[in-house]
Protein backbone atom coordinates (compact mmCIF):
# COMPACT_ATOMS: atom_id res chain seq x y z
CA UNK A 1 0.00 0.00 0.00
CA UNK A 2 1.20 3.45 -0.67
CA UNK A 3 0.08 6.41 0.01
CA UNK A 4 -1.18 9.43 -2.57
CA UNK A 5 1.68 11.92 -4.14
CA UNK A 6 1.16 15.03 -1.94
CA UNK A 7 -0.26 16.77 -4.18
CA UNK A 8 -3.34 15.26 -4.45
CA UNK A 9 -3.97 14.62 -0.67
CA UNK A 10 -6.40 17.20 0.85
CA UNK A 11 -4.21 20.38 3.19
CA UNK A 12 -5.19 19.81 6.61
CA UNK A 13 -4.66 21.51 9.35
CA UNK A 14 -5.55 21.56 13.08
CA UNK A 15 -6.85 24.62 14.69
CA UNK A 16 -4.68 26.43 16.86
CA UNK A 17 -4.89 25.70 20.82
CA UNK A 18 -2.89 27.32 23.40
CA UNK A 19 -0.68 24.81 24.90
CA UNK A 20 -2.38 23.45 27.72
CA UNK A 21 -5.75 24.07 26.51
CA UNK A 22 -7.58 21.20 26.51
CA UNK A 23 -9.55 20.31 23.16
CA UNK A 24 -12.71 18.13 22.33
CA UNK A 25 -13.27 16.36 19.09
CA UNK A 26 -16.65 15.60 17.67
CA UNK A 27 -17.21 13.23 14.82
CA UNK A 28 -14.29 10.86 13.33
CA UNK A 29 -12.94 13.76 12.01
CA UNK A 30 -11.38 16.17 14.56
CA UNK A 31 -9.18 18.16 12.23
CA UNK A 32 -12.54 19.78 11.30
CA UNK A 33 -14.39 19.44 14.56
CA UNK A 34 -11.96 20.28 16.93
CA UNK A 35 -12.95 23.04 19.91
CA UNK A 36 -12.07 23.91 23.34
CA UNK A 37 -13.54 22.16 25.96
CA UNK A 38 -14.62 25.73 27.34
CA UNK A 39 -16.71 26.33 24.16
CA UNK A 40 -18.49 22.92 24.18
CA UNK A 41 -19.35 23.60 27.53
CA UNK A 42 -20.90 26.80 27.25
CA UNK A 43 -22.92 25.08 24.19
CA UNK A 44 -23.94 22.97 26.58
CA UNK A 45 -22.69 19.91 24.51
CA UNK A 46 -22.30 16.73 26.76
CA UNK A 47 -19.21 15.30 26.90
CA UNK A 48 -19.95 11.63 27.50
CA UNK A 49 -16.16 10.01 26.87
CA UNK A 50 -12.61 11.69 27.09
CA UNK A 51 -10.20 9.88 25.40
CA UNK A 52 -6.13 10.61 26.18
CA UNK A 53 -4.25 8.18 24.06
CA UNK A 54 -2.73 6.68 21.27
CA UNK A 55 0.86 6.66 19.33
CA UNK A 56 0.75 10.29 18.94
CA UNK A 57 -1.30 12.07 21.84
CA UNK A 58 -0.09 10.12 24.82
CA UNK A 59 3.70 11.02 25.24
CA UNK A 60 5.10 11.73 28.93
CA UNK A 61 4.36 15.51 28.22
CA UNK A 62 0.61 15.05 27.23
CA UNK A 63 -0.06 12.63 30.23
CA UNK A 64 1.31 15.46 32.34
CA UNK A 65 -0.66 18.02 31.11
CA UNK A 66 -3.83 16.18 31.96
CA UNK A 67 -3.05 15.20 35.39
CA UNK A 68 -2.14 19.08 35.85
CA UNK A 69 -5.74 19.89 34.77
CA UNK A 70 -6.68 16.83 36.24
CA UNK A 71 -5.15 17.28 39.87
CA UNK A 72 -8.03 17.06 42.69
CA UNK A 73 -10.90 17.01 39.94
CA UNK A 74 -13.58 13.95 39.06
CA UNK A 75 -15.04 13.33 35.94
CA UNK A 76 -18.58 14.27 35.95
CA UNK A 77 -20.98 10.81 36.56
CA UNK A 78 -21.52 9.06 33.34
CA UNK A 79 -18.98 10.25 31.43
CA UNK A 80 -16.37 7.53 31.05
CA UNK A 81 -12.34 7.94 30.68
CA UNK A 82 -9.79 6.43 28.81
CA UNK A 83 -6.31 6.91 29.38
CA UNK A 84 -3.46 4.89 26.99
CA UNK A 85 -0.07 5.63 27.46
CA UNK A 86 1.86 5.87 24.05
CA UNK A 87 4.13 2.69 25.16
CA UNK A 88 4.86 0.48 28.13
CA UNK A 89 8.01 3.07 29.16
CA UNK A 90 5.64 6.26 29.16
CA UNK A 91 3.49 3.94 30.90
CA UNK A 92 6.12 3.41 33.74
CA UNK A 93 7.52 6.69 33.57
CA UNK A 94 3.86 8.29 34.37
CA UNK A 95 3.32 5.30 37.16
CA UNK A 96 6.52 6.32 38.57
CA UNK A 97 5.79 10.35 38.67
CA UNK A 98 2.31 9.68 40.17
CA UNK A 99 0.32 10.26 36.72
CA UNK A 100 -1.37 7.64 36.57
CA UNK A 101 -2.31 8.02 40.66
CA UNK A 102 -4.09 11.58 39.34
CA UNK A 103 -5.71 10.21 36.34
CA UNK A 104 -7.12 7.12 38.38
CA UNK A 105 -8.70 9.30 40.88
CA UNK A 106 -9.97 12.07 38.43
CA UNK A 107 -12.16 8.88 37.36
CA UNK A 108 -10.07 6.99 34.13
Amino acid sequence: MRARPPSETEPRRRPALEPETPGVAFGADSFRSLQRVSEAVRERIKIDQVFIGSCTNAKIEDLRIAAKILKGKKLAHGTRGVAIPASHEIWLKALDEGIIEVLVRAGF
